[in-house]
């Protein structure tokens, strides 16, 4: 028998002897036999036990759940993308942001089951290709900036200067036109290859 099964009859058994009734027989209790002190010591083990069960419960579920979550967390696949999904990927007549078409590409796969594009992916790949190259740059602090190759800028992978809306800094940032969209998305299953080798 479970451990919650015997709490709640020694519960009902408590509730049964407060009642003046002995549990197992049915009988009257003697007059007196339950007085107040043994009342009160009774309704505080009811409590006590109903609130250990209400405790117990939630542990159950919330382990439940953890174990559900770990259990879709590892179950996700590598990132990949079917020619049917790349068809549908949107391409922006528009130069736009390496993480605008993440999003564009991560707009047509199931997220739920697999692993997300992300820019840091796509990045790495263009680096692996000899499309962009790192280099430092010092401003207030050094950091790595990714510039374009010659190719790069044949295909439309484009360096354009904005400012940026926080400090008004002027910086240079990546952008694909829409034949650099359309390579990627030519390319997506060797990126996502690249990306399931690591």
């Amino acid at each position: 028998m479970e451990k919650s099964t015997l709490i709640e009859r020694a519960r009902i058994y408590l509730k049964t002897l407060l009642e003046g009734v002995h549990p197992v027989t049915g009988e009257p209790l003697p007059q007196g036999m339950v007085d107040d002190k043994l009342k009160n010591c009774f309704t505080f083990i009811d409590q006590t036990l109903g609130e250990y069960l209400t405790l117990s419960e939630t542990a159950e579920r919330l382990q439940a759940e953890l174990d559900k979550t770990k259990a879709n967390m590892q179950e996700k696949q590598k990132f990949f993308v079917t020619p049917e999904q790349c068809e549908n990927i949107s391409l922006s007549k528009e130069p736009i942001t390496l993480t605008a078409f993440v999003k564009n590409v991560n707009s047509v796969v199931d997220g739920n089951s697999m692993e997300r594009f992300t820019s840091t992916m796509l990045k790495d790949w263009l680096v692996a290709r000899g499309m962009l190259r790192k280099a430092k740059e010092q401003t207030v602090v050094s950091k790595t900036v990714f510039r374009p190759s010659e190719t790069a800028e044949k295909l439309g992978i484009i360096e354009v200067e904005s400012v940026d809306k926080k400090s008004g800094e002027i910086k240079k940032q990546l952008r694909l036109d829409e034949k650099a969209q359309l390579f990627i998305i030519e390319n997506i299953e060797e990126v996502a290859k690249s990306v399931g080798a690591e």
